[in-house]
């Protein structure tokens, strides 16, 4: 058992504490100190010592040295935050109250098994004959682990690495002054404490439990001579304790990888780094395939040609396993952390000494008397006093929900989060086990929800609900009639009324609803081995046609095994979207107000539908895979019924209530509201169909059936032939890129504008994974391979329309996310009375939408490796010029609208749509 004596001194932070059978608790606060928190004189600071520029560097270095380092280059500003951390020390009394010590022997022992005389090691065990005594002062300068980190928002980074003695040794008392900076537009931020001092104590009084466990197990050892303990039982005192705050400045980097966030931390005074490091799984990968193959090969492993056993098991697997671990070794390692962290946690949660008595009576004696929050308020009015914050009180919350989470009405969004998440800790029902606890806890958890619920969106939402005169004036100029309800009066303005229509209104919606389907299966249905068209449909078309509109054809359409692989394959992808990691990423404001978050592992999605793959055919070779080739009628036909049954769900789902609905698919017709999408964001509780749909199961699903058509080939040929291999290296890199560059499609037309209906449902299930393959289809029908010289024109083809496509939606992107880094203050801009700035110089100078042009000059190469015997492997580039075409007219309508005469002048500024010197 672990005792504690904590002595007591008028120090707002401390409790007296006296351990005895009784285990009385008595609590002495000075009368003259109400305090609601640290003290200002008491509350220190280590300064900001280092520039940004400095930080940078360090950043830079800690993550590019190395081979096998990342060389993270584009990153976010950092942060500049004091981080707040409770310094312990104290005086520790240690006593080796038992202990047992033992030396490892060598004797020969009869095995009765083996029935001969075997060499083993034993343990002679004796007690230590006396006690020890220790008396040791631990100060956090010598102690990193006495500095606990005080609040939430960082506890899943490695921020107990930036802790040192010299950093602290140069503390100097909290100002407001220390929160300035030379730099512009660079404002320094404070973390709130939010974590107790009774807390931090907790975790201080493990580590110097653990700690002098490690001390008197290494003592006993080298005393005696022995080699073992057991059975060690101290008994520690501390006296002198001393919990003081503290904030160290530090400069934090965000970087996203594989959906996740990841941070690292730099001390502002001595730049000590703490952080995951990235690896380069590349180069990992190539290492091990390459060590693996020189192995194998000096071993004579390797069977004929490379396809033996030995080859996927000693080559390819290894090499999957190094790339895969050394890929989520990031996100690995937090989960490792957090698994120990919980542990911990567990394991003091079952010792009754870290709970009951003495300190839940010290939590509740400090929770009483020193309320964090009132401080924070007060001391928020003090330094920042300006006669905006003057302004703010109770008007600005007439509904008590700042008062519930006690926060102020200027708190930010982080503070509003680390408020609720502090309370919901504390007064979750699931905490107390007292019938009449629980009741009243309950009832809190209710209040400080519902408050939160308000508040998390859009905390000005309670704000404005102070000003009842503009909201009557508001009210008054609606007019509402007497039949309708506020809430049908909010409905109306906030989903108003389509007025015009597109793709040619309700007679181009059917078109699309019937023609498309038709399309793809004419694609499936009318090209085969025999030509593309089929020799069939090229002899006697009209015949070809009317035989596949029988009833028979039809019948045969169905396939019950193909239809079972497909909605197999989409529960897969669902389930790895709910299931694996990833970074929720907030949208855009929406006209409610709202933004939603979107999870962002997509790229995960797709390296485990691989690896999944290759673990089942490890086993099987590539046969399995001619599934996709024999079955793509049925495959299709399924994706299209699918589709079909996924746009009418969400069609009809859209007449609930409180559903947000897009601007352009609310006009009353059915048909075109089903095609075009009536429901901006359909959900089922946090799964968002249409982000889902927007690159699963169409770019991974287009993939998966490249590779299965590619397998094919190989099958056949015994190899893959280079136009095969371009295609396949085209295409996988375009989606692969797509899927690293997730979070990129939250700004699209498809996420802020257009609805989810059949367009984009058929698009993606149907369209994208069954015409996006036909070049790939089409090689495997008819094989061919092309010279060096047409391969290497081919190839710079593609690099080069991908150098626009990407180069330019990066500086467009950089220069709204980051529009005061130095590449985007060289772009010239035009700055419309909306508050938009248009570019107007770099690749957007060029023509106003040049990254159509990168994207369609891709498309073409995709297509070239196919030869010109037949049009339909061009399919893609033609429909897709038509497509972007559409798109671009669609773009200029709705700036024209927005921008007026602004867009006028950016036209005369930036002539041409897409090609320069031509359209």
């Amino acid at each position: 058992m672990l005792h504690l004596i904590l002595l007591s001194r008028p120090l707002p932070t401390q409790i007296r504490v006296l351990s005895g059978h009784s285990r009385s608790i008595i609590r002495r606060l000075s009368s003259n100190n109400r305090s609601k928190g640290p003290l200002n004189d008491k509350l220190k600071a280590i300064p900001f010592a280092q520039h940004i520029k400095a930080a940078e560097k360090t950043f830079e270095d800690y993550h590019g040295k190395g081979f096998f380092s990342a060389r993270i280059s584009k990153t976010s500003p950092p942060e500049q935050v004091f981080l707040p951390f409770w310094v312990v020390s104290a005086t520790v009394h240690a006593t080796i109250e038992q202990a047992q010590v033992g030396r490892r022997v060598m004797r020969t022992r009869y095995n009765p098994a083996s029935r001969r005389n075997e060499t083993v090691w034993e343990t002679d065990w004796a007690w230590v004959p006396e006690k020890h005594s220790f008396t040791r002062d631990y100060v956090p300068l010598a102690h990193p682990g006495l500095q606990i980190y005080a609040s939430h928002r960082y506890r899943r980074g490695l921020i107990d690495n930036i802790t040192t003695g010299p950093a602290l040794e140069n503390a100097v008392p909290f100002t407001p002054s220390l929160l300035d900076t030379d730099v512009k537009d660079v404002a320094r931020k404070v973390d709130p404490f939010l974590i107790y001092p009774t807390t931090a104590l907790r975790f201080a009084k493990s580590y110097i439990q653990n700690l002098e466990e490690t001390l008197a197990d290494d003592f006993l050892r080298k005393l005696y001579g022995m080699d073992e303990t057991r059975l060690l039982k101290i008994n520690i005192q501390l006296e002198n304790v001393r919990v003081s705050p503290v904030y160290y400045p530090a400069f934090i980097f965000s970087v996203n990888y594989l959906g996740r966030r990841l941070r690292t931390f730099i001390n502002g005074y001595d730049l000590t780094v703490g952080g995951t490091k990235i690896y380069n799984w590349e180069r990992v990968a190539a290492v091990s395939a390459l060590g693996m193959a020189t192995v194998m090969t000096l071993t004579g492993g390797i069977g004929y040609g490379g396809a033996s056993g030995s080859f996927w098991l000693g080559i390819v697997l290894p090499t999957v396993a190094t790339s895969f671990f050394a890929m989520y070794y990031p996100i690995l390692s937090l989960y490792v952390r957090d698994i120990i962290r919980n542990q911990e946690i567990k394991s003091m949660a079952q010792d009754s000494a870290s709970w009951d008595d003495d300190w839940v009576k010290g939590y509740a004696a400090f929770e009483d008397q020193e309320r964090r929050r009132t401080w924070r308020e007060e001391k928020q009015s003090s330094w920042y006093n300006t006669s905006s914050n003057e302004q703010h009180g109770q008007g600005n919350d007439p509904k008590g929900y700042y008062k519930a989470l006690g926060v102020s009405p200027t708190a930010t969004q982080s503070d509003i989060q680390s408020a609720f998440r502090g309370l919901a800790m504390k007064f979750h029902p699931d905490r107390f086990t007292d019938p009449e606890e629980k009741k009243t806890a309950k009832v809190k958890f209710q209040k400080i929800s519902s408050a939160y619920s308000v508040l998390r969106d859009d905390p000005s939402f309670a704000c404005n609900m102070a000003k009842p005169v503009q909201r009557k004036k508001q009210q008054q100029q609606q007019k509402p009639t007497d039949t309708d309800s506020s809430s049908n009066v909010q409905e109306k303005a906030l989903n108003p009324k389509t007025t015009h229509y597109e793709f040619g209104g309700p007679i181009g919606a059917v078109g699309m609803v019937v023609v498309l389907p038709i399309l793809v299966l004419f694609f499936a249905t009318c090209c085969d081995p025999t030509g593309y068209p089929s020799k069939q449909f090229r002899q006697d078309w009209k015949s070809a046609l009317v035989s596949r509109l029988s009833v028979d054809f039809l019948k045969s359409l169905w396939d019950p095994m193909a239809f079972l692989v497909y909605v197999g394959f989409v529960a897969g992808l669902a389930i790895l979207y709910v299931i694996l990691p990833g970074d929720y990423i907030p949208g855009t404001v929406m006209r409610d107000g709202k933004r939603l978050k979107y999870r962002m592992n997509g790229f995960a999605s797709f390296h485990t539908t691989i690896f999944a793959a290759l673990y089942f055919l490890k086993s099987t070779g590539l046969k399995p895979l001619e599934f996709a080739y024999d079955h793509y009628i049925g495959l299709a036909f399924a994706s299209i019924i699918f589709s079909y049954a996924i746009s009418l769900g969400c069609y009809l789902g859209s007449f609930g209530e409180g559903k947000l609905l897009a601007l352009g698919g609310n006009t009353g017709n059915a048909i075109y509201d089903f095609m075009i999408g009536r429901e901006l964001n359909p959900r089922i509780e946090s799964f968002d169909i249409k982000f889902f749909t927007e690159l699963r199961p169409g770019l991974i699903g287009w993939l998966v059936l490249n590779y299965c058509l590619a397998a094919k080939q190989w099958n056949e040929l015994g190899y893959l032939t280079n136009t095969m291999c371009l295609v396949q290296f085209f295409q996988s890199w375009y989606v692969i890129d797509s899927l690293w560059n997730e979070e990129a499609v939250l700004t699209t037309m498809d996420i802020t504008t257009d609805g989810f209906g059949f367009m984009l449902a058929f698009g993606l299930y149907t369209w994208v994974p069954f015409t996006y393959t036909l070049q790939a289809r089409y090689l495997v029908d008819f094989p061919r391979s092309i010279s060096w010289v047409e391969f290497g024109a081919i190839l710079a083809l593609n690099f080069i329309g991908y150098f626009i496509f990407r180069s330019a939606n990066s500086q467009k992107n950089e220069f709204r996310s980051s529009p005061n880094s130095p590449a985007s203050k060289k772009l010239k801009y035009l700055q419309t009375k909306a508050g938009t700035r248009l570019i107007t110089s770099g690749w957007w100078g060029v023509s106003r939408h040049i990254n159509y042009l990168g994207d369609w000059l891709m498309s073409l190469s995709w297509s070239l490796p196919c030869g010109f015997a037949t049009p339909i492997p061009y399919f893609y580039p033609i429909y897709f010029a038509i497509l972007l075409l559409h798109r671009e007219r669609r773009d200029d309508h709705k700036c024209r609208t927005k921008y007026g005469d602004d867009w006028e002048r950016y036209c005369k500024q930036v002539k041409y749509r897409i090609i320069p010197g031509i359209y």
